[in-house]
């Protein structure tokens, strides 16, 4: 299943994304709760499909580009690192 986004229009496939910004430049994530807090500080996924991997069908996957998410994954690491020291 894909989900195109509607603010990239004309990127239909993850083919296209990856041609359009470079398969360096962007992050594949599909851990749910990793999409929730990058979404809730404003930055949103390029491209959402279904992981291919045989050990995660059936799970999203978020491909975000990492110049975008550069400030928001040191708030998630924070985040995990506070989480686990309690």
């Amino acid at each position: 299943m894909v989900v195109p986004n509607v603010w990239h229009e004309g990127l239909e496939t993850k083919q296209d994304v990856m041609d359009c910004y470079g398969e360096k430049n962007l992050v594949p994530i599909d851990l749910i709760k990793q999409i929730i807090f990058y979404t809730s500080r404003g930055v949103q996924p390029v491209f959402t499909c279904e992981s291919e991997k045989e050990d995660k069908k059936g799970r999203l996957v978020c491909w975000f580009l990492k110049s975008e998410i550069r400030w928001v994954y040191e708030k998630w690491r924070e985040n995990r690192r506070s989480e686990i020291n309690g």
